[in-house]
């Protein structure tokens, strides 16, 4: 299952005990249903599961005009519920409602029909955080954006060529979306892949971090290298002062060794400090024969 059918498939299962609740949900699902241009409404499940739950709440109440089939290939079946035309008063404008909220869970349950028709929500795991609603015209589109509003969560628009979607970005806002359709298993799993994301984010810095540093150990070594090598073929190391011979006689036994642990090699140790001074005078007398 795709990661929209398991949240749909949670929705599914919840409780709707109020009738006016049940009439708000079957209406929502119709109401976010593709329209043919017959008129026939039609709601794709890619779950056995939600359409036999989307098919009860039609025919509960709709009666029977309501049809289910199977479409599609192996491994990419989906079931089709088509409905026979239903009509719907369209708003007007963005302050009307699609029909009648008789009681406060109303809005809800007619929001969680129309996901059920026409949301899709990306997998957290895999890809960007997103959620959107594509119902089939403009004025469901806001029908729908005023019921998302009035639960306190307000989507972006989008003109898609098969609608207007109505879409989420915002972990957070999709995390409260989902709370409020009753989904809060999706909720906390998408919590739990934001953590997870945070600490994979986290480990991935932590490492760059110690790459970056191991290359600059690298790179800035083999430059010290190169002029140790260059002073002693010349012969001006030996010219050198007693100090400076020891630092370069334990840098070129010790090519992957940081400045702290060439400067503990020292006997007695030295400071970074007192390292960095010494190899800042090899690399000046380096300097001079280039």
């Amino acid at each position: 299952m795709t990661y929209t059918d398991i949240v749909k498939k949670e929705l599914c299962g919840l409780p709707v005990k109020n009738a006016c609740c049940r009439r708000a949900q079957a209406e929502g699902l119709a109401y976010g249903a593709a329209k043919s241009p017959q008129g026939r409404h039609t709601i794709s499940a890619g779950c056995r599961d939600t359409a036999d739950f989307i098919e009860k709440m039609l025919r509960e109440r709709f009666g029977d005009v309501v049809e289910i089939r199977q479409a599609g290939s192996k491994g990419s079946k989906k079931t089709i519920i088509t409905i026979s035309p239903v009509e719907f008063a369209e708003p007007e404008d963005e302050g009307s409602l699609p029909l009648e909220l008789r009681c406060p869970g109303c809005a809800a349950a007619f929001l969680r029909g129309a996901f059920l028709a026409c949301a899709t929500l990306s997998n957290p795991r895999s890809a960007s955080y997103h959620a959107e609603l594509v119902p089939h015209s403009a004025s469901r589109a806001r029908g729908i954006y005023r019921l998302l509003t009035r639960i306190g969560c307000i989507p972006r628009i989008i003109n898609r060529k098969y609608g207007t979607g109505l879409y989420f970005k915002d972990s957070e806002v999709i995390e409260e979306l989902l709370v409020k359709l009753g989904a809060t298993q999706a909720a906390f799993d998408l919590m739990n892949c934001k953590i997870e994301r945070a600490i994979r984010n986290d480990e991935n810095r932590a490492t760059n971090c110690v790459a970056r540093n191991i290359a600059r150990t690298v790179a800035a070594s083999r430059r010290q290298i190169e002029d140790i090598r260059r002073l002693a073929e010349s012969g001006r190391l030996e010219s050198m002062p007693y100090d400076i011979r020891v630092t370069a006689k334990l840098r070129l036994e010790n090519p992957e060794a940081s400045l702290a642990e060439l400067a503990a090699l020292h006997r007695p140790p030295i400071s970074k400090s007192g390292l960095n001074h010494r190899l800042e005078k090899i690399a000046n007398e380096a300097a001079k024969s280039r």
